[in-house]
């Protein structure tokens, strides 16, 4: 049984897929809590739906930038010590981890951090918060998306799976990102159902991973 506890901090599309496949695999998956800094996200509507523990930890502004993130990251800190979980899995979550969070959560078999991510883009191209427009603006013809372990350096961390789709000649910055939603949420299933079912092969020098 895998424990996971989500992190989202808007609509939450991402997580619902997560909750989705949690209730329809009760034997392979378990969501113990959702964790948002936002207390007016959608994702709590969905996390009520269907009925995860939700905890909302607003940012709190201190002396400096540094002092609020490691504020924050305390808060967060308290709420997963107090849960059994496997894996934390980053859906929309809007704000950047310190590499000491990253560093306090090691995978207990594989040499990196036991926190996913997914990413807009197919990293290592178009890190950073706009993968999708700037991917667009670049003028890809095909694009996708990564579901990556988070390392202490940003969108940096072993890649698990990815997906990718075509760009259409008509396409809409609204259409490209509509599509590359739908690979996000078959992408986050793919990876957790891998991960449930020790359908991941890990290989090392260098360290790589690849779904079975």
């Amino acid at each position: 049984m895998l424990k996971l506890v989500v992190l989202a901090s808007g609509r939450g599309s991402n997580a619902k897929a997560i909750f989705e496949l949690a209730e329809e695999n009760p034997e392979l998956l378990t969501v113990e809590a959702l964790i948002t800094n936002n207390p007016n996200a959608g994702v709590l509507e969905h996390a009520a739906h269907y009925e995860i523990p939700a905890h909302v930890i607003p940012v709190v502004r201190q002396t400096s930038r540094e002092a609020t993130r490691h504020y924050h990251e305390t808060q967060i800190q308290t709420v997963l010590d107090a849960i059994s979980f496997d894996y934390i899995c980053l859906a929309g979550y809007m704000r950047i981890l310190t590499g000491q969070f990253v560093q306090q959560h090691p995978h207990p078999v594989w040499p990196c951090s036991k926190i996913i991510n997914i990413h807009p883009a197919l990293l290592p191209a178009f890190k950073g918060a706009n993968g999708y427009e700037d991917a667009f603006e670049y003028g890809v013809t095909v694009a996708g998306i990564t579901i990556h372990f988070v390392s202490p350096e940003v969108d940096s961390g072993p890649i698990i799976h990815q997906r990718y789709f075509k760009r259409k000649a008509a396409d809409s910055l609204d259409a490209f990102k509509a599509r590359g939603l739908v690979e996000e949420h078959l992408g986050y299933r793919r990876t957790l159902l891998a991960l449930a079912t020790d359908s991941v092969i890990a290989k090392q020098n260098p360290f790589q991973l690849f779904l079975s």
